[in-house]
């Protein structure tokens, strides 16, 4: 007969789990800085079959970056499957019966399908994790900006200001402040940016977002 699993044992296997997921974390986001400037260098290398407006689809973009990331994640250590689902990457950690997410990116194009659709709107980027829509219960996540106009700079200044719009609407809920607005961490290759955003009733949020160039010389 198994004993009962007592409360403290319980405790130590979710403070294992929350390290686990944040070496998982760490791993991916190193992922991201190595691999996603050659992944903009080969896309721009596009099949003749396939139209100009299906390339500029984010579903297409992203379907092709899950591809590029599973070649790159066994770099990582770990056992990770990347898999597109609409624009948005997730990735799950398998091996040993388990499949479970450990890693949620929401991908936009920049321009925007719609003016302020990477902040707000009805497919809008940011706001979907301030009002729980995604990563409901979990406390960091990735955003992706396809930038295929412009360059980092015009789109760092163009989105603050965006949500600068926000934070002066009082009628916001969540409402926006600045510690919404992004902050440059790394400009080169990519843009590399952070962010933290209150929600409606979860702790706030810690966005991580990659901004890779995908110009169609």
């Amino acid at each position: 007969m198994f004993a009962e699993k007592k409360g403290p044992d319980i405790q130590s296997d979710l403070i294992l789990a929350l390290f686990q997921r944040g070496q998982h974390r760490t791993r991916i986001l190193k992922m991201f800085r190595n691999h996603l400037h050659m992944f903009s260098v080969e896309y721009v290398i596009i099949p003749e079959e396939i139209s100009p407006k299906e390339i500029e689809m984010e579903n297409y973009i992203s379907g092709q970056l899950a591809l590029h990331f599973n070649e790159k994640a066994p770099e990582t250590g770990y056992l990770l499957n990347c898999q597109a689902d609409g624009p948005d990457i997730v990735i799950y950690q398998k091996g040993g019966g388990l499949h479970k997410p450990v890693f949620f990116i929401e991908a936009k194009r920049l321009p925007p399908t719609s003016s302020k659709e990477y902040v707000k709107g009805k497919t809008g980027g940011i706001e979907r994790f301030k009002k729980e829509k995604h990563c409901k219960d979990d406390n960091v996540a990735g955003m992706l900006g396809y930038v295929q106009e412009h360059n980092f700079d015009y789109w760092y200044e163009q989105v603050n200001s965006w949500i600068t719009e926000l934070i002066s609407d009082p009628a916001q809920s969540p409402r926006w402040e600045d510690q919404d607005k992004l902050i440059k961490t790394y400009v080169g290759d990519i843009g590399e940016y952070q962010s933290i955003h209150s929600r409606l009733q979860k702790n706030p949020i810690i966005l991580h977002h990659f901004w890779i160039n995908l110009y169609k010389n």
